[in-house]
């Protein structure tokens, strides 16, 4: 029975919207090298691609963007699912941005990605100090949790979850990143998963995979982080590299 590892990427892997950092790159490099390694991201894949360089890209197993909606294999996409939105559930993300009383928008706050649409009220323009004065802001007045809780009973049909630092993911009911699980246990049906993820709290976009996971199989493990350097920390105690 062997082990996969499972990494959320936008502050897992690496700091929110910022490339992986060279060192934490060697040694996932050396992972990657000696184990079976996939990624699963709530971005799209040129976001992704900005954040993990091209020799990791190719190192891992496979790539699963837009919370699982699509599957790669280095740089080919292998397949993908899409869904057309309910436009009362547009609207009313819209009425999210427009009535926040955040004091910020820098643009870019709707993106319609396969199978999801990410929402934020500062926009994804926003600079890194911008990013981090929204997310302290929101940590107080809980304002992405409460709109994630408005839009679960006014959308039943839909999963709404905090993504990353500023944003909101929504997506079909059952289409988050639990979806990747089916495809995991056909291609490696004995296997432990070890998933690795920064937004496993109620109501964060790692957390619907590592409630499958748990419920799946005793022998599973999900790995709550804070950032790649807590990641790091964390992954050095599982794994040991082998030298060649």
């Amino acid at each position: 029975m062997g082990i996969i590892y499972l990494f959320d990427v936008d502050g897992t892997l690496t700091p929110a919207r910022q490339p992986m950092d060279d060192s934490f790159r060697t040694f996932f490099l050396q992972l990657c090298g000696q184990a079976q390694v996939y990624l699963i991201t709530g971005s799209d894949r040129p976001k992704l691609d900005e954040q993990v360089p091209p020799n990791v890209r190719a190192s891992v197993e496979g790539i699963f963007t837009c919370a699982g909606c699509q599957f790669w294999k280095a740089e080919d996409l292998i397949f993908e699912r899409t869904h057309e939105f309910d436009p009362k559930l547009v609207q009313a993300l819209e009425g999210f941005v427009a009535s926040s009383p955040f004091d910020g928008r820098f643009g870019n706050h709707m993106e319609f990605r396969t199978g999801m649409i990410n929402v934020s009220v500062p926009g994804r323009n926003v600079s890194k100090e911008g990013r981090q004065r929204y997310y302290e802001w929101d940590k107080q007045q809980g304002e992405r949790q409460a709109f994630i809780k408005t839009l679960n009973d006014q959308f039943p049909d839909y999963s709404v979850s905090a993504g990353g630092q500023i944003s909101i993911d929504v997506s079909p009911l059952g289409w988050t990143k639990a979806q990747i699980l089916k495809h995991l246990k056909n291609w490696h049906p004995k296997a432990k998963f070890i998933f690795f993820g920064d937004r496993m709290n109620e109501g964060g976009n790692d957390r619907p995979l590592a409630l499958a996971l748990e419920v799946d199989s005793p022998q599973h493990r999900s790995v709550s982080v804070d950032g790649p350097q807590n990641t790091l920390i964390a992954l050095k105690d599982l794994f040991t590299p082998t030298s060649e």
